[in-house]
């Protein structure tokens, strides 16, 4: 494919080890570094559009997933890079674990089968506010407005009964009008593969790659936190009772080494911890701010593309 084709809001291809993603997936909690299996009551805002004059509509997402849920999400928006985004998409789920650089093993299907479920069965729930008449409509919809493999159906979220067909390899899908809106606006994030892949299985420093990767580039649009705050919205608080001071501390800790791990890849320009309070017990450790700044991102590009052997001495040489 040409790499000027115009594709997702009249922008240009991106590079076939690139992801790209609407940055709210991550910004609003609804995909976490948390590995809990357990449901959590907690809605989570995933997008408000004020697009149309006197109307407010909020998406919020009734669960959340994690992040092996969301890597896929990435390879099934790569796949529609060339085709229109209305248009249904067919693969085989053994391509669909190539780009994931996984086996074909009984296991890695499986596994596969049950997160593209997760994704089909993620519900969101859609409030329009009429701001001159105060008036609600409410809704549901889902990421894709039908997803189908050989195990399963769902129609905007619903289960839909299927005839079994055996060795049945191609599955389907079609995102939903939410999905669709969330790929033409303006702004969307980018990770690399490569980088993706030397963050290892840590579903932490995964979360915090992705996360800071919609942060602008050259320090533009950046956010600061504190590790414990990182730790709030990446959900690894969720499902602890209580939380006090010593497991603010431990939460904050687990961060604290998912960036260190971060750094060590080479592809964020600045990686700084600042503490905010002269105490020195480690309970106070969760109230230290992290600042993380990204390169231009045609130097991120090319630091991306190196050998992690070698993009220390370029990273040295870029910062002199």
């Amino acid at each position: 494919m040409n790499s000027n084709q115009k594709i997702f809001h009249d922008r240009k291809a991106w590079p076939e080890n690139v992801r790209i993603y609407p940055p709210c997936l991550i910004q609003s909690g609804v995909f976490t570094a948390s590995q809990s299996t357990k449901q959590y009551e907690d809605e989570k805002l995933l997008y408000t559009d004020k697009s149309l004059i006197g109307i407010v509509t909020k998406y919020t997402a009734e669960k959340t997933l994690g992040m092996p849920q969301l890597i896929v999400l990435l390879e099934l928006i790569d796949m529609m890079k060339y085709c229109h985004l209305y248009d249904s998409y067919e693969f085989s789920t053994g391509r669909l674990l190539e780009r994931l650089k996984q086996k074909r093993t009984g296991s890695a299907y499986s596994n596969l089968n049950r997160l593209l479920e997760d994704l089909a069965k993620l519900r969101i729930n859609v409030r329009s506010e009429f701001t001159d008449t105060g008036k609600c409509e409410t809704s549901e919809t889902s990421l894709f407005n039908f997803i189908e493999t050989s195990e399963f159906a769902y129609k905007s979220g619903q289960k839909e009964d299927i005839e079994a067909e055996e060795g049945r390899a191609v599955c389907c899908f079609q995102f939903s009008d939410l999905m669709i809106e969330l790929l033409q606006t303006k702004y969307l994030s980018s990770v690399h593969t490569k980088i993706l892949h030397e963050c290892g299985k840590s579903p932490i420093t995964i979360w915090l790659y992705i996360f800071y990767s919609t942060h602008g580039a050259n320090a533009n649009k950046t956010y600061e936190y504190t590790t414990y705050k990182l730790a709030v919205t990446s959900g690894l608080e969720k499902g602890y009772s209580s939380v006090k001071n010593k497991l603010k501390s431990q939460l904050a800790h687990r961060i604290k080494i998912a960036i260190a791990k971060l750094k060590s890849l080479h592809v964020f320009q600045k990686v700084l911890f600042i503490k905010t309070t002269d105490k020195t017990d480690t309970y106070y450790a969760y109230s230290m701010k992290v600042i993380m700044h990204r390169f231009a991102y045609d130097t991120e590009k090319i630091l991306s593309n190196t050998a992690l052997e070698d993009r220390a001495s370029m990273f040295e040489q870029l910062l002199t």
